[in-house]
């Protein structure tokens, strides 16, 4: 059972990120720029809810979408394709082509290669993010991707693949009980690896690779997203028979599972991504085209 919800703390706001526009998803925050939903914003703007769109992109992003800090990589699955833009200037750089029939959805840009889940084939292709050149694939079928402790982890409906980025050997395999659903993500604290789906949230010892805790959620976790020893996510937007979305909660988690905030949130399907930055925790409603800014609790 959650916790009573707390107040957002001081300082929250609200920034519309594309109020004419179906957000296309994906958020990066960097130092002086933030990358919302297609659109290129002011940080120092967007922190203290004074920001202004500097550079819409109305532009298909796909199913997948993740950076190097200096370049958005997109997958266009039914293209095969993974499209590049200079995150900061929002200019079209030379695309890659992935192998015919792949259908690449995910991607994960770790250890120095950018990491495609490719629906289709049931692997994960390793791209060298400058040529695009395949140097080598996993098999499993991935829904999710995260890289933790020298590690590429792949999660699917059942198990979570622990990799070795260097041989792309499977290390291990931790069996996950079928109460997982379709994953929405995964993090990583000091110890942990989290793995969120549909109405639980479970802890896997990195240590030993073992399964050593299952917490309940109500309704889907999406994010996760560490720091520290803690993991924040956002738990309970699924929409319901008669059609309406639950009301969200923000959750940050101690690594033992027991709950240490629940903020409320407004209800929206708000799956577009977390991020941490400038002290604050960034959260992107996906359907409502919302970045709400939440200064992080002392």
């Amino acid at each position: 059972v959650l916790p009573p919800a707390e107040r957002l703390p001081a300082g929250t706001h609200d920034v519309l990120v594309a109020p004419r526009s179906q957000p296309t998803g994906g958020l990066f925050v960097l130092p002086d720029k933030v990358w919302a939903s297609g659109v290129l914003l002011d940080a120092p703007a967007a922190s203290t809810g004074e920001a202004r769109a500097a550079s819409p992109w109305f532009i298909f992003v796909g199913t997948g979408v993740a950076s190097d800090g200096k370049v958005v990589f997109r997958s266009s699955p039914r293209r095969d394709l993974i499209l590049r833009t200079d995150i900061r200037t929002g200019e079209s750089l030379p695309s890659f082509t992935v192998p015919a029939g792949t259908y690449p959805q995910g991607l994960l840009y770790a250890g120095g290669s950018l990491w495609v889940a490719a629906r289709d084939v049931s692997a994960v292709l390793r791209l060298d993010p400058t040529s695009g050149k395949v140097g080598g694939q996993v098999a499993g079928r991935a829904s999710g991707l995260q890289w933790a402790f020298g590690n590429l982890w792949i999660s699917t409906t059942d198990s979570v693949l622990r990799v070795d980025p260097a041989t792309l050997a499977v290390k291990a395999t931790i069996a996950l009980p079928p109460t997982l659903g379709q994953p929405a993500g995964m993090a990583a604290t000091a110890t942990s690896v989290w793995v969120a789906g549909s109405g639980v949230l479970f802890r896997i010892d990195a240590r030993t690779n073992t399964l050593t805790k299952i917490v309940t959620m109500d309704g889907t976790a999406y994010g996760p997203l560490a720091d520290g020893s803690t993991v924040w996510l956002v738990a309970g937007n699924d929409i319901t028979t008669g059609g309406t979305v639950k009301p969200a909660s923000l959750l940050q988690l101690r690594d033992d599972g027991t709950v240490a905030h629940r903020y409320p949130l407004a209800a929206g399907e708000i799956d577009g991504g977390l991020a941490l930055a400038g002290g604050r925790l960034w959260v992107l409603a996906y359907d409502f085209a919302r970045l709400t800014v939440v200064p992080l609790p002392r």
